[in-house]
């Protein structure tokens, strides 16, 4: 991997977070709005110039563009909360429009780099419809696809990759929801820390501190896309902070800085000066773990459902740990971020103030989408090693 292909993911990336400080400081013009998206689709014809390496991926994001074009935004969460916070962000001009907590139901403490780029389609296209906005996808797609690109290192692997992304996420990868884009930028993070990554990709010496900016702009991204992304970002940490990662403790500890500085004050100063919370922080949260954790019923609700969400890719992984012989300290990084995130889903449906039968029914196949992406591509990246993949 060279550096202009680095370079060239980074800047993708930068676009995103710039269009969302943009927003934050004046409403966009129709002038800058057009030159944000061009600039990012110049930018893309770099990585993607050769065809006979990156034709799954092109092949991919035309599939996408077609998909969200041709069909409306009728998912609730994609309908009602991120299009609907883009949609006030054009309208109002303004990052902030939603902490007046004007429509509380659409959940006004979630935060919005994805909205902010709807509302940039909106402004350079003249005005707001429920379709255009909605290939802001396509634009997060990239960056974390581009990584797997090279990391798999084969179209014919990138392809059974992009088979399995299809199988896991569905339709919320082009619908406006945000939890296959969380997904992806998740699995590009752990997979950067991953020394044998690191190793596979061949970057020079010199090339270490482009690899710390790549991989700080994909930390930077997690908290702004969904607030479950905080969480992500901290289990990363902790993994990251235990372990030798790709990147030494001195680099990790700066790109944390920078990240929960920048989330800080970008978003969560806000969201406190406008006191807005998670619907989730209601009072009674120690009651009703204990509750459900003494309850046989709860636990086995809550158990069985993250067994149907997950077993296939669980025994992918571990028949494939199996058959190849790797050793478990070749991936206790995206191993031990496994378990520490599952931990933290458990307490989520442990302490819901919701009816428990109906948050599992209605989330849980969006909430494990990262584990079962990371397990698919630790999978894929196991069998690298056999001659005909």
């Amino acid at each position: 991997m060279n550096n202009k292909f680095l370079i060239s993911v980074i800047a993708l990336n930068l676009i995103l977070l710039l269009n969302y400080l943009l927003w934050a400081i004046f409403p966009l013009t129709t002038l800058l709005a057009q030159a944000l998206i061009i600039l990012y689709i110049a930018i893309c014809i770099y990585p993607l110039m050769n065809g006979r390496e990156t034709w799954p991926l092109i092949a991919f994001i035309c599939f996408g563009l077609f998909v969200t074009i041709f069909t409306g935004s009728v998912g609730w969460d994609a309908r009602s909360i991120w299009l609907f916070h883009g949609k006030r962000i054009f309208f109002e001009g303004g990052l902030y429009a939603q902490l007046d907590n004007y429509a509380a139901w659409s959940h006004n403490d979630y935060p919005v780099l994805y909205s902010a780029f709807t509302a940039t389609i909106a402004r350079a296209i003249g005005g707001w419809n429920e379709i255009l906005p909605k290939t802001a996808s396509i634009f997060f797609l990239i960056p974390p696809l581009l990584i797997f690109l090279k990391v798999f290192s084969n179209p014919t692997r990138f392809l059974v990759f992009n088979i399995g992304l299809l199988l896991i996420c569905r339709e919320h990868l082009f619908n406006g929801y945000m939890d296959a884009i969380l997904a992806l930028y998740t699995c590009a993070a752990v997979f950067l820390l991953m020394p044998t990554v690191l190793n596979s990709l061949s970057i020079d010496t010199k090339d270490k501190n482009i690899y710390v900016a790549l991989t700080g702009t994909f930390l930077v991204a997690l908290p702004l896309l969904k607030n479950e992304g905080l969480i992500i970002l901290l289990c990363i940490s902790v993994v990251a902070l235990l372990f030798k990662s790709s990147l030494s403790k001195k680099s990790y500890i700066f790109v944390l800085l920078i990240t929960l500085i920048f989330f800080f004050f970008t978003w969560r100063l806000p969201l406190l000066q406008a006191n807005l919370q998670n619907d989730l922080v209601v009072s009674g949260i120690l009651d009703r773990a204990l509750n459900r954790m003494m309850d046989i019923n709860s636990l086995y609700l809550i158990a069985s459902n993250f067994l149907k969400n997950t077993w296939i890719t669980l025994t992918l992984m571990m028949v494939s740990l199996y058959v190849v012989g790797v050793k478990f300290s070749k991936i206790y990084i995206p191993a031990v971020f496994l378990i520490l995130y599952t931990g933290f889903l458990l307490a989520v449906y442990l302490i819901t103030p919701h009816d428990l039968t109906y948050h599992l029914w209605s989330s849980i196949d969006r909430t494990l989408m990262p584990i079962n992406l990371l397990m698919f591509c630790i999978g894929i990246l196991i069998f690298k090693k056999h001659r005909h993949l």
